[in-house]
């Protein structure tokens, strides 16, 4: 049985209280003794996790430290806190993808069980980079269509000669069935793009969040004079859960919003001329927002659809993000982290919030490990399970110890020689030293650091 209990008040009170992403959460935490303690640390962070059918993301705030003191049996300590509540993806509830919110406060206790309260929270609205909100286009055109025709044409060409060189009739097949696949594509895609015109959409939203309103525009540019319709637009959200790793890996899809609506039944062109359409589709608080997770997303998506008689319809989409539902702060695109070789440019904890920040986007977690690869830090950090021998983990040598560890949210693997790694035993559970930036860990979600100096020693 635990030496003392705790227990979190918020201030409104309530069960479940609903808190704006980036604001502060505040209210009590009681720590009441059952018998003398003497507690290393309390702490209160903010944290959020997956669940659903994809492989679990999470995050969260830096642990909060509160004073509380050695206590004697039967006393009652009540400490005010105000915890930071992370700007990363607000409550979802879905079907594959769920995200939910909680504080969690902890009582570490030397040699005895450490009690820990959590608190559920509903988080809603959040920040978004300045320009996840603008529109994006693709144009579908000829120059496009004849780009994928050369890749086409020269993987095609490449996988027959290798096929006749090995069995002739199977190449004759391989020859047969690409000319048929190359002519369908031509007829369906680029022989009504260059017979009628191109045709383009772009989707904005409101990147405050608070009214979900989707603005569709269409545009085409006609080469000959026609009349074509209906001309149709259709707005999708899906959810995208990948679960396993390698060979085992497996990403189910399911869709969550589809609406189609008819921008124009008759579409008059004239050869030279532009003809633009544009709508406005409104979409209920409830739905998610755009996910982009390692493993977990949630993707909007438009697509148009031009009736064509005796052809294949003209058709484009494209991507666009959807704010979170409540009030969204809108945020400038942070500039690249990094300096020359040598040059420590920010600190430790200027890295992991910008590691938190970009969880799950690979390209930008690679470009700021990237740049900091090589350069020490002075790092405080909780440490976990040590593993004797980590042997195949990239970086760690034979005969090298391999900490896991929390700093500010973001996880670690610590990695030292014998004689380093010892010194985490004598300073308990939290470490302070210097440790070099090695490399990312996308798989684990963390970044691997190599211990130069422990405090301790």
């Amino acid at each position: 049985m635990p030496k003392c209990d705790v227990r979190i008040e918020t201030e409104d009170g309530a069960a479940e209280p609903v808190v704006v992403a980036g604001s502060v959460v505040r209210g009590t935490v009681v720590v009441t003794a059952d018998a003398d303690v003497s507690p290393s640390g309390v702490t209160i962070r903010h944290r959020w996790w997956t669940h659903g059918r994809g492989n679990p993301d999470k995050g969260g705030g830096d642990p909060v430290p509160l004073d509380v003191g050695a206590m004697t049996a039967g006393e009652t300590r009540r400490v005010p806190f105000e915890v930071p509540v992370d700007s990363g993806p607000p409550t979802i509830a879905g079907t594959y993808i769920n995200v939910d919110h909680d504080l969690v406060a902890t009582v570490r206790l030397p040699w005895a069980f450490d009690p820990e309260h959590a608190v559920p929270l509903r988080v809603v609205g959040g920040t978004i980079d300045a320009d996840d909100h603008a529109a994006t286009t693709l144009p579908a055109t000829v120059g496009y269509a004849c780009g994928v025709l050369a890749i086409a044409a020269f993987v095609g060409i490449a996988a027959t000669v290798a096929t006749l060189a090995v069995h002739p009739i199977a190449g004759v097949v391989v020859v047969a069935v690409a000319a048929v696949g190359l002519v369908v594509w031509f007829l369906k895609h680029a022989l009504p793009r260059w017979k009628i015109g191109s045709i383009e959409l772009t989707a904005t939203t409101d990147p405050s969040g608070n009214a979900r309103v989707i603005r569709l525009s269409a545009a085409i540019d006609a080469k000959t004079d026609r009349t074509l319709g209906p001309w149709t637009a259709t707005v999708r959200a899906t959810e995208v859960a990948t679960s396993g790793f390698g060979t085992d890996k497996t990403t189910r899809r399911n869709v969550v919003f589809e609406q189609t609506v008819t921008l124009e039944d008759t579409v008059p062109l004239r050869r030279g001329g532009r003809v633009v359409r544009e709508t406005e589709l409104r979409i209920a608080p409830e739905l998610p927002p755009s996910l982009e997770l390692s493993d977990n997303k949630i993707r909007w998506a438009a697509s148009t659809s031009l009736s064509v008689p005796r052809f294949p319809d003209l058709t484009t989409s494209t991507q666009f993000t959807v704010p979170p539902s409540g009030p969204v702060r809108v945020v400038d695109r942070p500039a690249a982290v990094g300096g020359p070789a040598g040059d420590n440019p920010l600190s430790f904890t200027d890295l992991t919030t910008t590691l938190r920040k970009h969880r799950g986007d690979e390209p930008t977690i690679d470009r700021v490990v990237d740049a900091v690869a090589g350069l020490t830090f002075q790092v405080d950090a909780i440490a976990g399970r040590r593993m004797l021998y980590a042997g195949g983990e990239k970086d760690v040598r034979r005969g090298d110890d391999a900490i896991e560890a929390d700093a500010d949210g973001c996880d670690l693997l610590l990695i030292a020689d014998h004689d380093v790694a010892r010194q985490f035993d004598d300073q308990g559970r939290r470490w302070t030293g210097r440790a070099k930036v090695l490399s990312y860990d996308h798989r684990h979600g963390r970044l691997r650091m190599r211990v130069e100096a422990s405090d301790a020693g």
